[in-house]
């Protein structure tokens, strides 16, 4: 189960609970994780997968159900987008820097190359868990930017 967690202005946090595996994942449930809070498309998850975009588009579409073996692949992605972009938020707060920087990268090797955590996670998932971030921080009253690595 993923736990995701936001503090609002008053320093009020949060909290839900995501949880895919053994629930008989519905077409609307995958495709919210997918757009909401994964940011990618069906063919980037697919390719993260291994498999092909048909399948999570027939998922998606509620044609075929969607299997538990794929449902705890997806929660740790969403697992990884969420620490990340938590830590991001915890750095962000305690900085003294103003604007706060946050680094996004253009492609998924220069990702991986910069932090090796991210190793295997496309991209788009980290871009979403960036913006994110931002919004939350700029909810707290944080100066914040994101800058393109070069």
């Amino acid at each position: 189960m993923t736990t995701l967690t936001r503090t609002d202005k008053l320093n009020t946090t949060h909290t839900k609970h995501v949880a895919l595996e053994g629930r008989n994942v519905n077409a609307a449930t995958l495709r919210s994780v997918r757009n909401g809070i994964l940011g990618i498309s069906q063919g980037m998850l697919a390719g993260w997968l291994g498999i092909a975009s048909t399948s999570i588009a027939s998922w998606e579409s509620g044609l075929r159900p969607f299997p538990d073996k794929r449902a705890k692949q997806v929660e740790s992605l969403v697992d990884t987008s969420e620490s990340f972009s938590g830590s991001l938020v915890m750095d962000g707060l305690s900085s003294s820097d103003s604007p706060f920087e946050i680094v996004t990268y253009a492609t998924d090797e220069a990702l991986w190359s910069a932090i090796p955590e991210f190793d295997g996670v496309p991209c788009g998932v980290h871009l979403a868990a960036v913006a994110r971030a931002w919004s939350r921080l700029r909810s707290n009253g944080v100066d914040v930017v994101i800058v393109a690595a070069e």
